[in-house]
């Protein structure tokens, strides 16, 4: 076969090919196409933070972490990452890091919110109030006029 026969993928393509995986549940093969990705821009946030939640979704935490912990490496001020470990934790009720995680997600109604619903749960509601506060804030759809 001749080189001009060969087909040339961009890191996007593989990214959308990664997708495609995720939405059909093939989360192995999502990993696959997200390393294609990290190959060609070993900078691609997405690609780091998607390979960390396709690794929950197999229920390998170490890796999941791992990948998480890059993608926030690769660029600090994406929230992104922060907002899956701080779900993560709360998952697993380790509600201190959870909050630690998103308290830097600062720019995410759904990391204000989740804070809410953990100081709901441990009965500490002025913080809870101000989180639910904070989310509405950073909601900026909730104020879009209705077209």
């Amino acid at each position: 076969m001749d080189d001009e026969d060969e087909e040339v993928y961009s890191a996007e393509d593989y990214y959308e090919e990664g997708k495609h995986y995720e939405e059909m549940g093939e989360y192995k093969k999502a990993i696959e196409e997200y390393l294609k990705v990290i190959k060609l821009e070993p900078d691609h946030y997405l690609a780091w933070n998607d390979i960390g939640v396709m690794y929950f979704n197999l229920d390998d935490e170490e890796k999941a972490i791992e990948y998480l912990r890059k993608a926030i490496e690769v660029d600090s001020s994406q929230e992104l990452a922060y907002f899956n470990l701080g779900q993560y934790f709360y998952q697993k009720e380790e509600n201190k890091k959870a909050i630690e995680y998103l308290q830097k997600a600062e720019n995410d109604p759904d990391a204000w919110h989740l804070m809410g619903v953990i100081y709901e749960e441990i009965v500490d509601y002025s913080k809870a109030k101000e989180c639910f506060e904070m989310r509405d804030k950073t909601n900026v759809f909730m104020y879009l006029p209705n077209i």
